[in-house]
């Protein structure tokens, strides 16, 4: 289901990239469900979970207050990762915590969990103050995936400013190509 005037929710808003621009932005595997459709469907829920996915998984929220044009609510909604998808009661348990904030149309995120990452982070494509064309990269060095989103002190974290036409190569070159592809799309 779109939300009317085309706002998608954070969770079909992975599936559009996935689906249009799959080979050139890489997203983990993931589906995603409502939470009403959880609430009639639980086990048969969890058992596509459990069969779909082999590795660690996280848990998402894909609420219709976070992640739209007016703001994003980073932060306030949970998510559980590094849960072990065969392991059922876990399952529950963790899904229950994660839905417990969001209405019946709200959508839980099941995804692929990655570990050791080398850079994880957040690219803002205008200044949130002035508007200013600039890309303000948030990124964290710690090997964890969550902590430029969760608001916790971190001595990992480090911060890039790049005015959007500079077009000589440097370490954020990369990440800047796929933030204006996104943008045009």
């Amino acid at each position: 289901m779109l939300y009317k005037n085309n706002k998608f929710s954070k969770a079909e808003t992975l599936k559009l990239i996935n689906v249009k621009l799959k080979s050139l932005i890489k997203i983990p595997k993931f589906f995603f469900f409502t939470k009403k459709e959880y609430l009639i469907n639980k086990k048969k829920i969890i058992k596509k979970i459990s069969s779909e996915f082999d590795k660690k998984i996280i848990i998402r929220s894909s609420s219709r207050k976070e992640d739209n044009l007016n703001f994003s609510n980073a932060g306030k909604y949970l998510s559980i990762l590094n849960i072990n998808p065969k392991n059922q009661l876990k399952l529950v348990e963790s899904i229950y915590k994660v839905s417990k904030k969001l209405s019946n149309k709200d959508q839980i995120i099941i995804q692929e969990f990655l570990s050791n990452s080398k850079k994880s982070g957040v690219i803002f494509t205008r200044d949130k103050n002035t508007n200013a064309p600039y890309y303000f990269i948030n990124y964290d060095t710690s090997g964890k995936t969550n902590l430029i989103t969760s608001g916790v002190k971190n001595k990992n974290i480090s911060n890039g400013i790049v005015y959007k036409n500079y077009n000589k190569k440097n370490k954020f070159s990369k990440i800047m190509s796929q933030a204006k592809l996104l943008e045009k799309f």
